[in-house]
């Protein structure tokens, strides 16, 4: 995955949202920030990937301090600064929230202050807390994600709501708004395979919109393989994920949550017990997004 035409495709998603106000758009948009934008940078010096690998085997690396400088390690330094973008947008009525990242916009316009409170996605809600001078008449319209199948609640000032919405709109809540009204989301989020295009036999682990990745270690892979001088080509050879065994009509029964970490599973049933994280989590080791899977005949 290459940084500069993930950051022009990221971009434009942006664009297009304020132009048609889809929220499927931001679908797109949430899976890039943490998949691709996120876990970019060296967290030991601050380099820059110029390419995310997703070949089973491989790991990040990045430019190193001295002798290597890519037009996307500029792109890496804009992109971080830049994730406070399209958390929020407004119109004429009332405020979108697009994103669940802690953080707060204000309306200087309208008096308003609106704070959003998350963990997300270690967690499975946000808080959205009201600061105003005055009583507002205003429309606030919360995202559901597409990924948001199993349903969620919405609670106001501590009182389940009977309403939500679909996945792939917004729950809109229009009333009067006062100082400290506190608006909960609850999106449960839920383990899904999504298989790459033209190959079902290849799946990736998803759970809300991030990605998963296997830990496949460290063999014969050292600090230095971590930086390269050329852009493309990673300094050392893949070591190949095992094939995964899948029951016969279950394609989620190889894997189980780790009681007590949140977004953390680990394979059942196979040959060698491997832990999956998110991607952008995952550091100077060698690593699995696509699974080559086959079907047991039990």
């Amino acid at each position: 995955m290459r940084s500069s035409a993930s950051n022009v495709r990221f971009t434009l998603a942006r664009h297009v949202y304020g132009l048609t106000a889809d929220p499927g758009v931001l679908d797109y948009y949430e899976r890039t920030l943490f998949n691709s934008r996120l876990g970019k940078q060296n967290l030991e010096d601050g380099g820059m990937s110029y390419f995310l690998p997703l070949g089973s085997g491989y790991w990040k690396y990045f430019n190193s301090p001295y002798d290597s400088f890519w037009c996307c390690t500029g792109t890496g330094v804009e992109e971080f600064a830049k994730t406070a973008d399209t958390i929020y947008f407004h119109d004429d009525h009332g405020i979108f929230v697009n994103l669940f990242i802690a953080s707060e916009v204000n309306w200087p316009e309208k008096r308003l202050r609106l704070e959003q409170q998350t963990n997300f996605p270690t967690e499975e809600c946000t808080g959205l807390v009201f600061h105003t001078e005055r009583p507002i008449d205003m429309t606030l319209n919360i995202r559901i994600p597409g990924w948001a199948t199993s349903g969620g609640s919405v609670k106001l000032n501590g009182t389940t709501l009977p309403a939500f919405a679909s996945p792939g709109s917004y729950l809109t809540l229009n009333r009067t708004w006062k100082e400290g009204d506190r608006v909960e989301i609850r999106l449960p989020m839920r383990l899904r395979m999504e298989t790459l295009p033209g190959d079902r036999t290849q799946q990736a682990a998803m759970y809300g919109p991030p990605v998963l990745a296997g830990r496949l270690g460290t063999e014969n892979l050292t600090k230095r393989m971590s930086y390269v001088e050329s852009s493309t080509t990673p300094p050392g050879e893949a070591i190949p994920a095992p094939v995964v065994i899948t029951g016969p009509e279950d394609r989620l029964s190889w894997l189980r949550p780790v009681p007590g970490q949140p977004l953390a599973l680990q394979t059942v049933g196979q040959d060698k017990t491997l832990s999956l994280i998110p991607l952008y989590k995952l550091f100077g080791e060698r690593y699995a997004v696509y699974w080559k899977t086959a079907s047991s005949t039990a």
